[in-house]
């Protein structure tokens, strides 16, 4: 018989090996077939679940403020953005390089949850502090910005 299991994703601490090493060794424990990159949120705002999805847009530049995410209009590159949303690029590629370290060998299935479009929208303020969530063109650009990153 396979077990199947995952995680909620969030987890205490801001050691990402140590938390990938437990992640891996309890589904492996677990016999499980499916695990997941745990989110680190006690690393920051970038290192949160939207600031995970921040991290993916492209062409979206962002920044954080006081009240969180805001766009800051006009496009960027995959390279742009403030010095949050770089740092949310970071973290993410060096939570991916974790998971690929302690996953060797690993048979099975891997999940990286990220927030989608709506949550985002929601979550992520517009340049003048109105939420992305009341444009519908805002919400299809980040929704197609997610898509591509």
């Amino acid at each position: 018989m396979t077990a199947q299991a995952t995680g909620v994703g969030s987890l205490p601490g801001a050691d990402i090996r140590a938390a990938v090493r437990l992640v891996v060794d309890v589904a492996a424990d677990a016999g499980a077939d499916l695990i997941h990159l745990p989110e680190l949120p006690a690393r920051g705002a970038p290192a949160s679940i939207t600031g995970r999805g921040v991290g993916l847009l492209v062409d979206l530049a962002a920044d954080l403020q006081p009240a969180g995410w805001r766009l800051t209009g006009g496009g960027v590159s995959a390279a742009g953005g403030g010095h949050e949303q770089r740092q949310a690029r970071s973290l993410l590629a060096q939570d991916l390089d974790a998971l690929e370290e302690h996953t060797q060998g690993w048979v099975g299935a891997v999940k990286v949850q990220v927030a989608g479009p709506w949550t985002l929208a929601a979550t992520i303020e517009r340049p003048f502090g109105d939420r992305l969530l009341a444009d519908h063109g805002a919400r299809r650009e980040l929704s197609q910005s997610l898509a591509e990153g």
